[in-house]
């Protein structure tokens, strides 16, 4: 009796318009959906905007806006242990023979066939109470501004906020919440991200064969988050829920924490064109990561790439077996900086004194290492592309070689110094191999289209 008919519904209403000079779109949007299990469900409301303006001859400007609100109620349908707790585990278990309710209308307690005794799945699911609610707010606006013919600035800025709030309550009265005398928990994540960019790119072509697109720019990145959890037992009166999480006389949990990083970064990138059949490109990027140490907190990373359309040379013209042929070759740097922040911070630790006392403070958990540098991969790739029956039929062959060091690891330590791991670079990784896609349309008629790859 725990499973039911579980709708849907879906309504969307949105808005566009605009003159040659100004576009505008406005949307929103509302969801909803029962779970097919009794206690759950999903609500979700959102609202876009954008905008996007041409001001003058030389200067355009946009934003873009979308806002969601969801809301759900969930059961317990994926915790299992050493005692199977979840809701759907409890169905299974539940004697049959039981009846959901007493004569009185009250729901039998638990199930009297197991051992330990499970609770009655139906009162679960209508009594337990587990609410997530999350809003998220994300935005960009931008300006571009042609400084001349061929060079223009673009500078933009993008914010991603979120807020998420969980709460759960456990009456006393029911099985799930006997063993503590009835339990709430209370959690909030803050959290924001945003990037600002700012782009200064210049194209052009001279003397009818030779193209040039270069692009400069600085961009830089903060991300943060604060967040908060509390959990309490022994909340005999439960009228109010989690509501009222003070009334619990046994703090189970109680934790805050505080994540932030930011990065700074220089590009350039030139791309080459001689009369569409030679091409060559030049990137590099510096980018620093308050991750790492002092002494290695930015990172260089450069690239180049050559490609060959031999299609387009003269002596290719005469024959008509080959449609495009192109030979590539490339060698680049990728950096990776994806380690937790605070890595040589204090962080909470206990001890017991006696038989029950908890002694509460703060100790180093990890050694700091201002010698922490960047994760550096090197990869060569080297490889054609071949098409044939005016496209229809396409190859494209690679083969590659990966070779990653200065590998960002944790590795244990010894327990006399004090510290029980350290963040390194260690060892390297290496990989090789070839990369085939063929791509074939074998027929194409106007009823009927077989494409494969």
């Amino acid at each position: 009796e725990i499973f039911r008919i579980a709708p849907i519904q879906n309504y969307e209403l949105a808005f566009s318009g605009g003159s040659d000079k100004s576009v505008y779109f406005l949307s929103t949007n509302f969801f909803s959906q029962d779970g097919i299990i009794l206690g759950s469900d999903y609500k979700k409301g959102s609202l876009r905007f954008n905008l996007d303006q041409e001001l003058s001859r030389y200067l355009k400007m946009g934003n873009s806006m979308n806002i969601t609100y969801s809301q759900s109620n969930g059961v317990v349908t994926n915790y299992e242990g050493a005692i199977a707790s979840s809701i759907t585990s409890w169905a299974l278990e539940m004697n049959p023979g039981l009846p959901v309710r007493n004569p009185d209308g009250s729901y039998t307690y638990e199930n009297n066939i197991s051992s330990p005794a499970i609770g009655n799945p139906v009162e679960d699911a209508n009594a337990y109470e587990q609410r997530n609610k999350t809003l998220r707010v994300t935005g960009n606006m931008y300006a571009d501004l042609l400084v001349f013919d061929g060079l223009n600035f673009r500078t933009s800025l993008g914010v991603d906020y979120y807020n998420v709030k969980d709460a759960s309550f456990a009456p006393i009265d029911i099985k799930r919440g006997e063993a503590s005398e009835g339990i709430a928990t209370v959690g909030q994540t803050d959290g924001y991200t945003w990037v600002w960019e700012n782009t200064l790119s210049y194209s052009q072509i001279f003397a009818e064969k030779h193209s040039v697109d270069a692009v400069a720019g600085i961009t830089t990145q903060k991300f943060e988050s604060t967040p908060v959890f509390v959990s309490r037992a022994g909340i005999e009166d439960g009228r109010l829920g989690y509501h009222s999480i003070q009334e619990g006389t046994k703090i189970q949990l109680a934790n805050t924490a505080y994540s932030s990083w930011q990065m700074l970064s220089y590009l350039a990138r030139l791309n080459y064109g001689f009369d569409s059949r030679y091409l060559l490109t030049f990137t590099g990027r510096v980018d620093g990561s308050s991750k790492f140490g002092a002494n290695n907190k930015y990172g260089f990373f450069p690239s180049t790439a050559m490609a060959w359309r031999v299609s387009e040379e003269g002596f290719m013209q005469e024959q008509h077996a080959i449609d495009n042929l192109k030979l590539r070759l490339s060698y680049g740097l990728v950096g990776n900086e994806g380690i937790s922040p605070y890595m040589g911070l204090l962080q909470g630790t206990e001890a017991y004194i006696g038989d029950s006392q908890i002694i509460k403070g703060q100790a180093p958990y990890t050694l700091g290492n201002q010698d922490l540098k960047w994760e550096t991969t090197a990869q060569f790739n080297v490889g054609f592309d071949i098409g044939i029956r005016k496209g229809r039929y396409s190859l494209s062959a690679d083969y590659y070689s990966k070779k990653t060091k200065d590998l960002l690891l944790t590795v244990p330590t010894e327990s006399h110094i004090g510290y029980d791991m350290a963040m390194q670079n260690v060892g390297n990784l290496e990989n090789r191999g070839f990369d085939f896609t063929l791509n074939g349309t074998p027929v194409a008629h106007d009823r009927f289209r077989w494409e494969s790859n």
